[in-house]
């Protein structure tokens, strides 16, 4: 699939300003607070961050939960239900608070660690792809392919390839998506009966179904920390084992850093 097979519009082009981020955890102690601190000292006003908590049952899980509350950050503690049901209960959850305050939503696992300027990376990527004449899906600025899937493009100064996407590290989304139930149910039937997570059902169904274009940056600009170690190991699913490729300088720690 190349860049420009989806359906050209003609809408006036519009950016992504009000941001909420939604980020889903389970166990795994001491991941969540680091992240958290890395996602609140990578942008002097970052987006309000909401974190939905599978079920988590360790005392060291309760007490980081605590932790993250005194740094300003909201907390759901939810039922133990799996990866699918905590992001359905997220959207659920976003679709009844948020809907006239936000124009987007950013997706995020609990393992990064982020450069400063991500955020904006994003938001330029998303107001790029208007200037191609495509309608922007999900904007993912964790590199996860060592090759990149399509040529690379200029979306507002950020080099980027279309992609399928995998994975709901990080992302941002048009708000609007979420509440589109049929895709979402569409996305978890298939991702309940095969081998693929619900991430990848549900971000390739928003090229698929919704007809949005999906980019991720030829440069990470956020790492994957958690690798090998995801939160969806355990729960069927083969998670991404690397930090990413092609770091930024900033997320850098020496040769072991994919190229």
């Amino acid at each position: 699939m190349k860049v420009g097979e989806h359906r050209r519009v003609q809408d006036k082009p519009f950016g992504i300003s009000r941001v909420v981020s939604l980020m889903a955890t389970y166990e795994r102690p001491g991941m969540l607070t680091a992240t958290v601190k890395s996602y609140l000292t990578s942008d002097p006003n970052p987006p309000q961050l909401i974190v939905f908590d599978d079920g988590s049952q360790s005392d060291a899980k309760q007490e980081e939960l605590k932790v993250v509350r005194t740094l300003g950050v909201a907390v759901m503690e939810l039922e133990h239900a799996g990866f699918i049901t905590t992001w359905r209960r997220a959207f659920n959850w976003a679709a009844r608070s948020l809907s006239s305050q936000v124009d987007g939503l950013v997706l995020l696992e609990d393992d990064l660690s982020f450069a400063k300027g991500w955020l904006d990376v994003l938001k330029r990527m998303h107001n790029g792809v208007y200037t191609l004449g495509l309608r922007p899906g999900a904007m993912s600025c964790l590199r996860v392919h060592s090759v990149p899937q399509n040529t690379a493009v200029n979306l507002d100064g950020i080099e980027a390839y279309q992609s399928m996407m995998h994975g709901f590290q990080v992302n941002l989304v048009p708000f609007e998506v979420i509440l589109r139930w049929d895709i979402f149910e569409e996305s978890e039937a298939a991702a309940r009966a095969g081998q693929h997570g619900i991430d990848v059902h549900w971000l390739g169904n928003l090229s698929h179904r919704l007809g949005l274009t999906n980019f991720v940056s030829m440069q990470s600009w956020v790492a994957h920390e958690g690798a090998r170690a995801s939160i969806v190991t355990g729960q069927g699913y083969k998670s991404f084992e690397h930090r990413g490729y092609n770091l930024v300088e900033e997320l850098c720690r020496g040769n072991g850093d994919l190229k």
